[in-house]
């Protein structure tokens, strides 16, 4: 685009422009002409014909003031999108060298930032390395506790042997307090292993012993348990030796009484069938010697002799 094509553009919009100037100057004439305060009465053929007439007057120039702007506004939308595209391909024309040393620039400032990123990594990776090395050292000390004093002396050992100057580098005077720290705790906690060791041999020592005690207490309450449960045995086969001596002295008692109760109980029974065979002899002489007796009262005696034992012969029959 020229910059002719410009100056044209812009002289077209000037004109168009202008003629808002002349409607403006006309605007206090149609107010004169046309009042707009008037109060037309259009119900009357006068009265409307004044109000066709007002509004025609006031919308011709309002149309024209349209047109005049569309007309005017139309080359400046043109000139708009020329002017944007006219710029447009300057500053890509302008872009394209500028991209050429700005590429070279970003290239080299990207340069610089990445190795100023790998230094700043590298840098933090060595205070890292060397900042967990000093960790090590109180890790140590968690890594010594409740272990043997072998072990903790190994560990006194590697930290001993652990601090070298190029190793630490401007965190070296905190690595020697972190060392020195680190072994006078870790030998604390070995003589606390130590001393903790000695403890548990005593006690194993002492539980040994009364493990020991305890077993021949045991013992001798077994041994002392079985003799007692011999004493026992003897006792209860003694007694029970006695019990049977006492057992058999009271049968043959038993059997003696019996006995003798039995021949007691037979001389009575002798005694008595001795005694009721003479009764009996006597009842029978005596009824046979009643016959010859002449007197009246003993004749009266034997006979109640002979009924007093016919009475007990009979009740002893009876009863036998």
């Amino acid at each position: 685009m020229q910059i002719e094509e410009l100056t044209a553009g812009i002289a077209s919009v000037s004109s168009e422009v202008a003629k808002f100037d002349g409607i403006a100057a006309g605007l206090a004439a149609l107010e004169k002409a046309h009042p707009k305060d008037i109060a037309c009465d259009v119900a009357t053929t006068a009265g409307m014909k004044q109000a066709i007439a007002g509004r025609a007057a006031w919308r011709g120039p309002r149309i024209e003031v349209e047109k005049a702007r569309k007309a005017a506004k139309a080359p400046v939308l043109e000139l708009g999108r020329a002017i944007d595209t006219f710029a447009k391909e300057l500053e890509t024309k302008l872009l394209a060298g500028e991209s050429h040393y700005d590429d070279q620039i970003k290239a080299e400032e990207a340069r610089k930032e990445a190795e100023k990123a790998v230094k700043a990594e590298a840098e933090r990776q060595r205070v890292a390395a060397i900042q967990g090395r000093i960790r090590s050292f109180s890790s140590a000390m968690y890594a010594a506790t409740g272990q043997s004093p072998s072990t903790i002396e190994g560990i006194i050992k590697t930290i001993s042997e652990e601090l070298a100057p190029f190793d630490y580098d401007e965190f070296f005077d905190e690595a020697k307090a972190a060392q020195a720290d680190a072994l006078s705790k870790l030998a604390d906690m070995l003589t606390a292993a130590i001393a903790q060791v000695a403890e548990t041999n005593r006690l194993i020592a002492e539980r040994e012993e009364l493990a020991r005690q305890r077993a021949e207490q045991e013992k001798r309450d077994a041994e002392a348990r079985a003799a007692q449960a011999e004493a026992d045995r003897i006792e209860r086969e003694a007694r029970a030796a006695e019990q049977a001596k006492l057992g058999a002295i009271a049968a043959e008692q038993r059997r003696a009484q019996e006995t003798e109760v039995a021949a007691r109980r037979e001389a009575q029974e002798a005694a008595q069938r001795r005694l009721h065979n003479a009764a009996k002899l006597l009842l029978d002489a005596l009824i046979l010697a009643v016959p010859f007796v002449t007197d009246s009262a003993t004749l009266a005696q034997c006979n109640e002799a002979i009924d007093a034992a016919t009475e007990r012969e009979t009740i002893a029959a009876l009863a036998a």
